[in-house]
């Protein structure tokens, strides 16, 4: 059977974890699904705004929108205090899964 679909999974671990206790690695984790989860919220809730023509119904998307840009961002500068540089690879692998995924995601 062939495979037309990019099987690639975007993997959610806490990089460069190395010698550092579980509550640590735990919370980094968390993080990084909190990121990943916004994230993709934020972009579908993109997609539904820009679909809908009920006003009430964008204005709860842009709150929502909002809500996901804050979670997102407030995981990002925490993730970003632990390790730069595992925050720049998560984002990269990030963006590229939602470019796999959301058909329609631009830059």
């Amino acid at each position: 059977m062939d495979n037309q679909y990019n099987t690639e999974v975007m993997s959610v671990n806490a990089m460069n974890s190395v010698g550092i206790s579980q509550e640590i690695y735990d919370n980094l984790l968390e993080l990084q699904l909190k990121m990943a989860t916004s994230s993709i919220n934020h972009e579908y809730a993109r997609l539904e705004y820009e679909d809908s023509l009920d006003n009430m119904r964008r204005a709860e998307l842009i709150d929502y929108m909002n809500s996901c840009h804050t979670e997102y961002f407030t995981a990002r500068q925490s993730l970003s205090n632990h390790d730069p540089c595992a925050l720049k690879t998560f984002e990269a692998n990030l963006l590229k899964q939602k470019m796999s995924t959301i058909s329609t995601y631009s830059l």
